[in-house]
């Protein structure tokens, strides 16, 4: 199974709405061929982990650097690994001055939630450390 992480810029911030159309999206279309993740977003920035069959990730992350709404597509990590860190699709996402998300099938707290020390050091694989260290650096 391969885990892939990119970052990407949108090309103008966007609303919750936006959001959660996306995140919705997201589910659906990834549900049906065997994709999970997390896409992180704050500020105009993105984070996503795809993690699933190589050669579906390589197809799905192909499709994302095409889409018109972001840009700046670089990959963090692209390696193999033995079980999913993400088995459910989800979603975190810092405040866009729209309503909370927390009723959003999919939505995840990552972006608001504080972690301690040991939380955070416990056992982070390298997704976990740039998931978060994407959380800590995108304000």
């Amino acid at each position: 199974m391969k885990s892939l992480i990119y970052v990407s810029s949108a090309i103008r911030e966007f609303t919750a709405d936006e959001l959660a159309a996306l995140l919705s999206s997201c589910r659906e279309r990834n549900g049906r061929v065997g994709i999970t993740g997390m896409l992180l977003y704050r500020g105009g920035n993105f984070m996503q982990l795809l993690e699933g069959d190589d050669v579906v990730v390589d197809t799905v992350y192909a499709k994302i650097e095409r889409d018109p709404r972001h840009h700046q597509c670089s990959v963090l990590a692209n390696y193999t690994m033995e079980q999913r860190m993400f088995p459910e699709w989800t979603m975190g996402f810092h405040e866009v001055g729209h309503p909370p998300m927390q009723g959003v099938e999919g939505y995840n707290e990552l972006m608001r939630r504080s972690w301690t020390a040991h939380e955070l050091f416990r056992d982070p694989s390298i997704s976990q450390r740039l998931l978060l260290s994407f959380r800590r650096n995108m304000r």
